[in-house]
């Protein structure tokens, strides 16, 4: 039987600093356990963020125009739905927050801006400002920008981020494993 060894205190971390790495080692886990580990490489955008124009808010979508007040309906858009292009004349979509919206649309005004609406019509109010309301394509984040950094501690907006991305796994520092058996002496 080998007969253990006795250091002091100091020279146990003088020890243990010569057994560690500049950089701690790495291991790939998944979002659902990605909470609080440190991330081992940047993550750059695989996808624009948004994906597509899409509104901001419920409302209507119209082409701007000056002058614009009264509207008809054309058909509403829902979140998830694909709706082509359709407006002629004085018409508009009724639109859902996060709806994809037709090229032929620039401008979202909100249900609660609006003076009078329904199913069929809508009178805006008298200041409308072209783009309102109308999140681009890209706005966020393009591809290969870079969205994460290397070391950032991640946070539940970050795991919501990388999800948004399609990413599962992502490669973090392993955490520190420490152990101190303290020995009476004899």
């Amino acid at each position: 039987m080998a007969k253990a060894s006795v250091v002091s205190f100091d020279e146990a971390i003088q020890c243990s600093r010569a057994l560690a790495t500049k950089k701690p080692h790495t291991e790939w886990v998944s979002l659902f356990d990605a909470l609080g580990c440190t991330l081992a490489k940047k993550i750059t955008c695989k996808k624009n963020l948004p994906s597509y124009n899409n509104a901001a808010m419920d409302g209507f979508a119209f082409t701007y125009k000056e002058g614009l007040r009264e509207l008809n309906v054309k058909t509403t858009i829902l979140a998830g739905s694909v709706v082509d292009a359709c407006l002629v004349g004085n018409e508009c979509y009724k639109i859902m927050t996060g709806a994809k919206v037709p090229f032929d649309a620039d401008t979202i005004v909100p249900f609660e801006m609006c003076q009078v609406y329904d199913e069929t019509m809508v009178i805006l109010p008298e200041k409308v400002k072209k783009g309102d309301a109308l999140r681009f394509k890209g706005e966020e984040a393009t591809i290969g920008t870079t969205l994460l950094e290397e070391g950032r501690v991640l946070n539940s907006r970050d795991v919501a981020l990388l999800a948004s991305q399609g990413i599962m796994m992502v490669e973090v520092y392993k955490k520190l494993q420490i152990a101190v058996f303290p020995q009476g002496m004899n």
